[in-house]
């Protein structure tokens, strides 16, 4: 079994959860502008758009959520590997990172994404 000194392993997963929630939060922020456009438009195509970005926000803070908890696992059997192997975790925790960091960014492009189609839907609505 091959061995990755912890350094290698980083930090990253802290600036990952803190990431996370600065997304949950700007989600928030979104919900609550439409919440504001919903009580104003109601004809039938605000109305698809409304439910298109209420969905979006659903399935985003779900997968926030997904993420979150699977980096809080990976931190968690990073730390008890760490204390049982002398800072030295194998190299399937490292493997873990690389899936983890895939994962935030995915999240980071959809919500840039969402972000971005939700200052045009404003723009048209508003």
């Amino acid at each position: 079994m091959s061995y990755t000194p912890v350094n290698r392993i980083g930090t990253d997963h802290t600036i990952w959860v803190n990431g996370l929630i600065f997304y949950k939060d700007e989600i928030k922020m979104m919900e609550a502008r439409l919440t504001e456009v919903a009580s104003k438009k109601s004809s039938f195509e605000a109305s698809q758009d409304i439910e298109h970005f209420q969905n979006q926000f659903i399935l985003q803070r779900n997968n926030i959520d997904e993420l979150k908890h699977d980096v809080n696992i990976y931190v968690s059997k990073l730390a008890k590997e760490t204390k049982e192997i002398n800072g030295q975790p194998d190299g399937e925790m490292l493997g873990e990172k690389l899936e983890l960091h895939e994962r935030y960014e995915g999240i980071e492009k959809v919500m840039k994404e969402l972000r971005d189609d939700f200052k045009e839907f404003l723009a048209k609505w508003m």
